[in-house]
Protein backbone atom coordinates (compact mmCIF):
# COMPACT_ATOMS: atom_id res chain seq x y z
CA UNK A 1 0.00 0.00 0.00
CA UNK A 2 1.22 3.48 -1.08
CA UNK A 3 1.60 6.11 1.47
CA UNK A 4 1.87 9.97 1.42
CA UNK A 5 4.34 10.93 3.62
CA UNK A 6 2.89 13.93 5.26
CA UNK A 7 5.77 16.23 5.51
CA UNK A 8 6.17 16.03 2.10
CA UNK A 9 3.18 16.62 0.89
CA UNK A 10 3.16 19.65 3.07
CA UNK A 11 6.05 20.99 1.27
CA UNK A 12 4.62 20.57 -1.68
CA UNK A 13 1.35 22.87 -0.39
CA UNK A 14 3.66 25.49 0.66
CA UNK A 15 5.63 26.09 -2.53
CA UNK A 16 1.72 25.97 -4.39
CA UNK A 17 0.90 28.87 -1.66
CA UNK A 18 4.07 30.63 -2.56
CA UNK A 19 3.62 29.89 -6.08
CA UNK A 20 0.08 31.53 -5.77
CA UNK A 21 1.43 34.32 -3.36
CA UNK A 22 3.67 35.41 -6.92
CA UNK A 23 0.66 35.23 -8.67
CA UNK A 24 -1.04 37.18 -6.56
CA UNK A 25 1.73 39.95 -6.63
CA UNK A 26 2.01 39.90 -10.61
CA UNK A 27 -1.50 40.53 -10.74
CA UNK A 28 -1.92 43.52 -8.32
CA UNK A 29 1.26 44.86 -10.02
CA UNK A 30 -0.41 44.50 -13.85
CA UNK A 31 -3.54 46.32 -11.91
CA UNK A 32 -1.53 49.24 -10.57
CA UNK A 33 0.25 49.57 -13.71
CA UNK A 34 -3.17 50.08 -15.69
CA UNK A 35 -4.08 52.36 -12.54
CA UNK A 36 -1.28 54.45 -12.98
CA UNK A 37 -1.96 54.51 -17.48
CA UNK A 38 -5.49 55.61 -16.35
CA UNK A 39 -3.90 58.53 -14.36
CA UNK A 40 -1.83 59.57 -16.93
CA UNK A 41 -3.89 59.39 -19.75
CA UNK A 42 -6.40 61.84 -17.52
CA UNK A 43 -4.03 64.03 -16.82
CA UNK A 44 -3.27 64.38 -20.49
CA UNK A 45 -7.03 64.77 -20.78
CA UNK A 46 -7.11 67.81 -18.45
CA UNK A 47 -3.91 69.13 -19.89
CA UNK A 48 -5.32 68.68 -23.80
CA UNK A 49 -8.73 69.91 -22.86
CA UNK A 50 -7.44 73.46 -21.26
CA UNK A 51 -5.33 73.82 -24.51
CA UNK A 52 -8.47 73.31 -26.39
CA UNK A 53 -10.34 76.42 -24.50
CA UNK A 54 -7.66 78.17 -24.69
CA UNK A 55 -7.70 77.75 -28.95
CA UNK A 56 -11.46 78.33 -29.11
CA UNK A 57 -11.19 81.78 -26.36
CA UNK A 58 -7.99 83.27 -28.68
CA UNK A 59 -9.85 82.31 -32.22
CA UNK A 60 -7.22 80.05 -33.22
CA UNK A 61 -7.60 78.22 -36.51
CA UNK A 62 -10.66 75.53 -36.85
CA UNK A 63 -8.42 72.94 -38.40
CA UNK A 64 -6.29 73.11 -34.78
CA UNK A 65 -9.03 73.46 -32.80
CA UNK A 66 -10.73 70.40 -34.81
CA UNK A 67 -7.01 68.36 -33.92
CA UNK A 68 -7.35 68.76 -31.01
CA UNK A 69 -10.69 67.56 -29.74
CA UNK A 70 -10.28 64.70 -32.39
CA UNK A 71 -7.05 64.08 -30.26
CA UNK A 72 -9.07 64.49 -27.10
CA UNK A 73 -11.49 61.89 -28.04
CA UNK A 74 -9.22 59.24 -28.72
CA UNK A 75 -7.58 60.39 -25.54
CA UNK A 76 -11.06 59.44 -23.92
CA UNK A 77 -11.45 55.77 -25.73
CA UNK A 78 -8.05 54.92 -24.44
CA UNK A 79 -8.80 55.98 -20.99
CA UNK A 80 -12.28 53.87 -21.74
CA UNK A 81 -9.87 51.07 -22.89
CA UNK A 82 -7.49 51.09 -20.21
CA UNK A 83 -10.56 50.83 -17.82
CA UNK A 84 -11.82 47.82 -19.44
CA UNK A 85 -8.07 46.11 -19.22
CA UNK A 86 -8.33 47.16 -15.30
CA UNK A 87 -11.84 45.70 -14.46
CA UNK A 88 -10.31 42.36 -16.06
CA UNK A 89 -7.25 42.60 -14.20
CA UNK A 90 -9.13 43.87 -11.03
CA UNK A 91 -10.91 40.30 -11.60
CA UNK A 92 -7.95 38.17 -12.19
CA UNK A 93 -6.53 39.66 -8.53
CA UNK A 94 -9.89 38.61 -7.15
CA UNK A 95 -9.30 35.17 -8.63
CA UNK A 96 -5.81 35.08 -7.75
CA UNK A 97 -6.54 35.96 -3.99
CA UNK A 98 -9.07 33.24 -3.43
CA UNK A 99 -7.11 30.54 -5.05
CA UNK A 100 -3.99 31.58 -2.44
CA UNK A 101 -6.87 31.66 0.28
CA UNK A 102 -7.99 28.02 -0.62
CA UNK A 103 -4.45 27.03 -1.25
CA UNK A 104 -3.64 28.51 2.28
CA UNK A 105 -6.80 26.30 3.47
CA UNK A 106 -5.31 23.70 2.37
CA UNK A 107 -1.83 24.38 4.18
CA UNK A 108 -3.66 25.32 7.18
CA UNK A 109 -5.78 21.73 6.95
CA UNK A 110 -2.35 19.62 6.63
CA UNK A 111 -0.73 21.96 9.63
CA UNK A 112 -2.91 20.96 11.83
CA UNK A 113 -2.97 17.14 10.74
CA UNK A 114 1.08 17.58 11.30
CA UNK A 115 0.75 19.02 14.42
CA UNK A 116 -2.10 16.33 15.64
CA UNK A 117 0.11 13.49 14.28
CA UNK A 118 3.22 15.11 16.35
CA UNK A 119 1.09 15.21 19.73
CA UNK A 120 -0.14 11.86 18.90
CA UNK A 121 3.73 10.40 18.45
CA UNK A 122 4.52 12.48 21.30
CA UNK A 123 1.97 10.66 23.23
CA UNK A 124 3.07 7.17 22.07
CA UNK A 125 6.85 7.99 23.04
CA UNK A 126 5.95 9.17 26.63
CA UNK A 127 3.72 6.24 27.00
CA UNK A 128 6.97 3.57 25.53
CA UNK A 129 9.03 5.19 28.15
CA UNK A 130 7.17 4.38 30.76
CA UNK A 131 6.58 1.34 30.35
CA UNK A 132 10.32 0.47 29.73
CA UNK A 133 10.70 2.69 33.16
CA UNK A 134 8.24 0.28 34.80
CA UNK A 135 10.15 -2.78 33.22
CA UNK A 136 12.83 -1.67 34.39
CA UNK A 137 11.67 -1.08 38.15
CA UNK A 138 9.90 -4.29 38.12
CA UNK A 139 13.21 -5.92 37.23
CA UNK A 140 15.15 -4.22 39.44
CA UNK A 141 12.59 -5.34 42.61
CA UNK A 142 12.66 -8.70 41.42
CA UNK A 143 16.58 -8.44 41.87
CA UNK A 144 16.00 -6.40 44.82
CA UNK A 145 13.56 -9.27 46.06
CA UNK A 146 16.28 -11.93 45.26
CA UNK A 147 19.34 -10.40 47.13
CA UNK A 148 17.24 -9.94 50.06
CA UNK A 149 16.07 -13.64 50.22
CA UNK A 150 19.64 -14.92 49.82
CA UNK A 151 20.80 -13.12 52.52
Amino acid sequence: MFRFRLAKVLRYRSRLVDEQSRHLKEARLGLRRLQQEREVLQAEIEAVARRGDNFRRRGQMVQLWRYWTGYLAALRQRVGEVRGREEAAGAEVARQRERLLARQRDKEVLQKLAARQEAQWLMDQQRRERRQMDEVGAIRFTQRGRTDLSD
